[in-house]
């Protein structure tokens, strides 16, 4: 109920759409992300983010100033292609993407190579670390669910982030 759901535009082909999703950026103050055209500033953290935040960092060895969450509604809701390789996440990038809620499948596809692919399900409660060279290398996507595997029900995904530099729209 605490958490500000957006549904954000993306430019796709030229065209602005509604993100087949909903979303939210929390973290510290200065930790703007761009994407997809437009800029984020974070919402200030929750003390719930703060204690997912301080279990992953202990997990993972690592520090993260921010994330975004995704809010999955049902099976119609995903993601599309893309690697979170943004400037401001610098060379080494490293995303700690948390599930909660219904299991969804997971994609990666090899950027230079696109047959070496991977599907993982990802569980309630998955921690799943994309280290570098992951996003320099990979693809990953959420697709829709298949209508014969059913309804399914709604999943939040919180990938931590560490943003290195002030956030620039590019054109």
């Amino acid at each position: 109920g605490e958490t500000h759901w957006q549904q954000p535009v993306v430019r796709l082909f030229g065209r602005e759409i509604p993100s087949p999703r909903l979303a939210a950026w929390y973290g510290d103050d200065g930790a703007d992300y761009a994407y997809s055209g437009v800029v984020y500033s974070p919402l200030n953290w929750t003390p719930l983010l703060t204690g997912l935040k301080s279990r992953v960092e202990d997990y993972c060895s690592a520090r993260f100033n921010s994330v975004l969450l995704n809010l999955y509604r049902d099976e119609n809701d995903s993601m599309g292609w893309h690697a979170d390789d943004e400037s401001e996440l610098g060379p080494t990038p490293l995303i700690a993407s948390l599930s909660l809620g219904a299991s969804r499948r997971f994609r990666m596809q090899c950027k230079k190579h696109k047959y070496q692919r991977l599907e993982l399900m990802l569980d309630c409660g998955s921690l799943l670390l994309m280290r570098h060279p992951c996003q320099r290398d990979w693809r990953h996507s959420l697709p829709k669910q298949s209508p014969k595997s059913g309804p399914c029900a709604g999943r939040i995904n919180l990938t931590f982030r560490q943003v290195h530099a002030p956030a620039r729209e590019s054109a």
